[in-house]
C-alpha cells in the first residue's frame, strides 16, 4: 500500500504509478542481500526470455548485466573490501532519470537496490519500448519478493511537474539525479532531509586515443571488429550518453591509419544505422558553423556525410594550448579529431567534465598512470573501444555501493 503521505500526491492525474508499492516505513537492508541478489537474477532471466529483448541491445546488457554470476561476483568483491565492517542502505532513495538514456533508470534502481535501499524511481517521460520491456520484467518478477515489492515504486510523469520532485524529494534519504548541469543545479536546490545523499551525474565529456600503427596492423576482419565497438560506443544512443567519445585524439597518426577507420565505421553505419532526416541536416548546419566560426580550418569534402562526419582540430589546439574541448558536441556520428606526438599531449585540454577515455592500441595502465601523476581533474574511466556505455557500480568516481549505504560502526 502507498504510504498516506505519497497517496495523494500518487494519486494525481500527472503521475503513472508503472510498478511497485511503498509502505508507510521504509526498511533498509544491508547490501547485496539474498533476496535482492534473487530478484535482479529473475529479473535477468525474464528479460532474456523475452523475444522485445532482441530488438534492443541497451535491455539486453542490463539484463546480463543482472544475472547472477555478475551479481554474486560483485557481492564477493565487496565483501572482501568491506571485511567485518557492517553496512545498511541510507533508507528511501529518490532517482530522477535522464530523458534520453532509456535505460539508465534501471541501472541507477539497480545501484541503490544493491546498496540496501528502498526507492522511487522517476523513469523518462518519453514513452521507450525499453522502459515498458524492463518495467514488465521487474513488475512480473517482484511478486515473488513481497519485501521488496512493498519498498519500490516507479512512475512517470512530466519533467515540468517541478512540485511533485519537491514533494518527493522531502522525503528522500538518497537523491540521484541525471541530467545536464542547469537540471542537476536546479534540482539539487530543491528542499530534501537534512540527511539526504545527493549523488548528481551532471554533465560530462569522453573521448578517445587510437594508435594509428596498431591500426595500419589490423587484417579486414580486425578493422571490422574495431568499426562495430566503435559504433556501439556512439551511434547507438547519437552520442547522447556522457561516455560516447565526441574527440579523437590519434597517437602515431597517419592519413592510411585515419581513412581506413573511417572507411570502416561509415560503412558499419551505413549497414546499421537508422539515418533520420532531422539528424543529418543538424550534422550539416554543425559543419557550417564549425567552419563559420574557423573552428574547423580546413574541411575535406570526403570527411562528411550523411552517416559519418570528422572534421579535424589539430591546428585550433596547437595554437591554444588551453582551448577547452568538452564544448565539441556532436550527435549521431559528427566527430573531432586531433593528432598528438605524445600521450600526455591532449592533457591539457581535459577538464573536469571529462568522464571517460577509450582507447584502442594503448596501454591504459601508462594512461592512468599519467594521469594520477599530473593531478588531472578530469578522467574517471579507461576503457577499451566498445565498452564506453557499460555502466557499472563504480561509476563517475562514485563507488555507488558504498556512497548509498551507511557504516554502523562498532
Amino acid at each position: 500500500m502507498i504510504p498516506m503521505r505519497f497517496a495523494e500526491l500518487l494519486n494525481e492525474p500527472h503521475i503513472d504509478v508503472l510498478v511497485g508499492e511503498l509502505e508507510d516505513k521504509v526498511q533498509p537492508l544491508m547490501p547485496y542481500s539474498d533476496d535482492t541478489c534473487n530478484f535482479l537474477d529473475t529479473v535477468s532471466r525474464r528479460l532474456l526470455s523475452d523475444r522485445r529483448v532482441k530488438t534492443f541491445s541497451d535491455v539486453a546488457s542490463f539484463a546480463y548485466w543482472c544475472r547472477k554470476a555478475n551479481i554474486l561476483a560483485k557481492r564477493t568483491d565487496f565483501n572482501r573490501r568491506e571485511g567485518d565492517r557492517v553496512r545498511l542502505g541510507r533508507g528511501l532513495a529518490f532517482h530522477i532519470a535522464p530523458s534520453n538514456i532509456p535505460v539508465n533508470f534501471a541501472f541507477s534502481f539497480v545501484f541503490s537496490l544493491l546498496s540496501g535501499n528502498a526507492n522511487i524511481v522517476r523513469v523518462p517521460s518519453k514513452k521507450f519500448s525499453q522502459v515498458n520491456i524492463i518495467c514488465d520484467a521487474i513488475s512480473e518478477s517482484i511478486r515473488q519478493f513481497p519485501n521488496l515489492m512493498r519498498q519500490n515504486v516507479f512512475v512517470r510523469y512530466p519533467s515540468s511537474e517541478d512540485k511533485i520532485t519537491e514533494k518527493l524529494s522531502e522525503h528522500a534519504d538518497v537523491r540521484i539525479i541525471w541530467g545536464g548541469d542547469a537540471t542537476v543545479e536546479r534540482l539539487k536546490s530543491m528542499k530534501s532531509s537534512p540527511r539526504c545523499v545527493d549523488i548528481a551525474f551532471a554533465d560530462r565529456y569522453s573521448i578517445a586515443i587510437m594508435d594509428g600503427n596498431k591500426i595500419l596492423s589490423l587484417d579486414e576482419a580486425g578493422l571490422k571488429r574495431l568499426a562495430r565497438a566503435f559504433y556501439n560506443d556512439t551511434y547507438l544512443i547519437d552520442q547522447n550518453a556522457c561516455s560516447s567519445p565526441m574527440t579523437i585524439f590519434w597517437l602515431n597518426d597517419s592519413q592510411v591509419a585515419r581513412v581506413l577507420f573511417w572507411s570502416s565505421v561509415g560503412q558499419y553505419a551505413h549497414a546499421h544505422y537508422d539515418l533520420q532526416l532531422a539528424i543529418s541536416f543538424e550534422k550539416y548546419v554543425k559543419l557550417s558553423e564549425d567552419v563559420a566560426t574557423s573552428l574547423v580550418l580546413d574541411v575535406d569534402g570526403s570527411n562528411y556525410d550523411g552517416y559519418v562526419t570528422h572534421v579535424d582540430i589539430t591546428p585550433l589546439l596547437q595554437k591554444d594550448n588551453n582551448f577547452c574541448i568538452s564544448n565539441l558536441r556532436g550527435r549521431g556520428g559528427y566527430f573531432y579529431e586531433a593528432a598528438i606526438n605524445s600521450i600526455g599531449e591532449f592533457l591539457p585540454h581535459v577538464t573536469n567534465k571529462v568522464q571517460t577515455l577509450v582507447y584502442f592500441g594503448i596501454e591504459p595502465k601508462t594512461i592512468a598512470r599519467l594521469i594520477a601523476a599530473e593531478g588531472i581533474s578530469g578522467i574517471d574511466r579507461i576503457v577499451p573501444v566498445g565498452n564506453a556505455l557499460d555502466i557499472d557500480v563504480i561509476w563517475d568516481g562514485f563507488d555507488l555501493v558504498s556512497v548509498m549505504s551507511r557504516v554502523i560502526s562498532s
